[in-house]
């Protein structure tokens, strides 16, 4: 089961490293999905957020690990959905206002993941306060 309070923690103590990671790993996501599938926006975005969370998975779980926090495979796995989700909407926004360069659409990209993933995880940390 989910433990709602120790994601929330977690959020809480790690949220720069967990969006300092996530905006490295969103570039060079969107650069390899640039790559595999430039032609077509939305393919793009869906290989940018797989490749996203394939990568953001192991990176939070034995990241979070080294720290005084316990994380389990199901709140990691929580973190990396709501990342996925956000890399996705993040890279069709990217996507519908810089497509003709890649290393552009990829920093763009990159910047409205961390906003949309800062909001998402803010959110989450007031409505578990609530």
């Amino acid at each position: 089961m989910l433990a709602i309070d120790n994601l929330v923690q977690i959020i809480r103590i790690e949220i720069f490293s967990i969006l300092g990671g996530g905006i490295v790993l969103v570039f060079l996501s969107d650069l390899i999905g640039n790559i595999l599938s430039f032609s077509n926006r939305r393919l793009n975005a869906i290989i940018t957020a797989a490749v996203w969370g394939a990568a953001f998975y192991p990176l939070t779980f034995f990241d979070v690990q080294i720290t005084s926090i316990s994380i389990s495979h199901e709140e990691a796995l929580a973190l990396t959905v709501l990342g996925i989700q956000s890399v996705f909407v993040a890279d069709v926004i990217g996507n519908s206002l810089v497509f003709n360069n890649r290393i552009l659409n990829a920093l763009v990209t990159s910047t409205v993941w961390a906003v949309v993933f800062y909001v998402t995880l803010i959110a989450l940390v007031q409505a578990a306060s609530n």
